[in-house]
């Protein structure tokens, strides 16, 4: 069986009174639109319809369940099904005065903003946009398919203040390291999950690995600054380690359970190296730049990008290679497609796909000032 298949299946039974048909794997129990399609004497026929596209390809059992006035009995069979693949399917683009979705064709759908956002993520599981601001405007989850306001969350400070030091967008949802030093985690259109840092301290930066966050905290006066590993929940950290230098970008390294944090010190970009179960994994000099990063990520356990605001680069992360620099001017927003783990980046109002010739791709554009994308998958 394939995603969008109906299965059509016949049993008898005398003066049976009720039924039911049930897919499982092992003990998990999923449930999809099925129904009778005939019926005559002691024959039904039903049919079960293949059409959730978050059933994952697999072995699974069909049980038929059939019940009259005396007993129960059930039967078992076994079928393999393939579920749908995950695609590509174009890219949200925030600008200051408007949302646009454009399609792999190029084709777009405007939504008017009357109030400039910094960040947005999508979620195509909920079909959900969350439009995200640092100051002065409340986070807002809107319907993907018509931009209906759904929920606002309140402003953290008041207006004219700072709310938000980063977003960082997971799968499905966005985390919001505010500035009194809490954290949500924002899915499904409403904050699943919450922590407060200790008092004093809040968390400034960070990324998600394996779809837990990894934060940088700070204190009041922005120094002492430490990598803390959260759990999925945001109730605990079970890893922590301070950090040196200055200026941090976080990323987690592909392929592996690593974190990778560039950082200022004794005036050298330096790459720490750390993870969830042990300390620092390896120190490497990256260069004597003294030009600010823009934007950086990891394409391959081993081969990290990264761009000033003069030049996109790129090196090796073990090996202390000589970082080389492929591209002009300065690349922001590195984001890993789910589908492929290609790398994307924004160049001014353009987002580009790198290619495996150190080329730049276009992928989309906005005709204003592009203040965010995200990628719009088929699930």
């Amino acid at each position: 069986m394939n995603f969008g298949d109906t299965l059509r299946l016949g049993f008898e039974s005398s003066n049976s009174t009720s039924y039911k048909l049930s897919l499982l794997q092992g003990s998990r129990v999923f449930t999809l639109p099925q129904r009778e399609v005939f019926r005559e004497g002691n024959t039904v026929d039903l049919e079960l319809v293949f059409n959730e596209p978050y059933l994952e390809s697999g072995t699974y059992d069909l049980r038929l369940q059939v019940e009259n006035a005396d007993k129960g009995a059930s039967t078992f069979s076994s079928l393999r099904y393939t579920g749908l693949a995950l695609a590509q399917r174009g890219f949200a683009l925030l600008g200051e005065t408007s949302l646009e979705l454009v399609d792999n064709n190029q084709n777009r759908i405007s939504f008017p903003l009357a109030r400039p956002f910094d960040a947005l993520k999508v979620s195509s599981r909920d079909s959900l946009i969350y439009l995200a601001a640092f100051a002065d405007e409340p986070v807002k989850v809107r319907r993907l398919k018509d931009f209906q306001l759904l929920r606002e969350l309140p402003l953290v400070q008041a207006p004219g203040f700072r709310n938000y030091y980063q977003f960082i967008k997971s799968v499905e949802g966005l985390y919001l390291l505010r500035t009194d030093g809490d954290i949500d985690y924002l899915e499904e259109g409403a904050v699943q999950a919450s922590t407060s840092l200790p008092a004093g301290r809040t968390a400034r930066k960070g990324c998600v690995l394996n779809e837990k966050l990894v934060a940088v905290s700070y204190d009041q006066a922005g120094l002492n600054p430490q990598l803390e590993f959260y759990n999925s929940s945001l109730n605990g950290i079970f890893q922590s380690y301070p950090l040196s230098g200055s200026n941090h970008v976080i990323f987690p390294l592909q392929g592996n359970q690593d974190v990778g944090v560039l950082l200022r010190r004794n005036s050298k970009w330096e790459l720490h190296i750390y993870n969830s179960a042990s300390q620092n994994l390896s120190l490497e000099y990256i260069g004597n730049d003294q030009i600010p990063l823009a934007g950086s990520a990891t394409i391959q356990s081993q081969l990290l990008m990264f761009s000033t605001d003069q030049e996109l680069y790129r090196a090796f992360v073990f090996g202390s290679s000589i970082p080389i620099a492929i591209q002009s001017g300065a690349h922001k927003n590195f984001q890993l497609s789910r589908f492929d783990q290609g790398l994307y980046l924004q160049k001014a109002n353009t987002v580009y796909r790198l290619n495996l010739d150190n080329n730049l791709q276009f992928a989309a554009s906005k005709f204003d000032v592009l203040q965010d994308y995200d990628i719009l998958y088929n699930k």
